[in-house]
């Protein structure tokens, strides 16, 4: 059996705030375990994988796997984040 994703009540505001940053934005919230989505910025041509959380979100056993492993997870609370990244 498949659960529904839960989504943080952020999600929307942080990929609208990478989107108009200039991100090309994958979302993948609805992948049981995955981080919530996948960014690309073609100018710097940069990637990252990124975890939205609020203020005392903690991270799934794959996304800390991940880390450990070296990919780009970057965990984003607020949408000012986003637009500093």
């Amino acid at each position: 059996m498949r659960y529904a994703a839960r989504v943080d009540a952020n999600h929307g505001d942080i990929i609208e705030a990478l989107r108009k940053a200039g991100w090309i934005v994958m979302d993948t919230h609805s992948l049981p375990g995955f981080v919530d989505a996948v960014a690309y910025h073609r100018g710097r041509d940069v990637l990252r994988l990124i975890e939205v959380k609020v203020a005392k979100g903690k991270a799934t056993a794959l996304q800390g796997l991940l880390r450990q492993e070296g990919w780009p997870v970057v965990t984003l609370r607020t949408r000012d984040e986003a637009l500093a990244l």
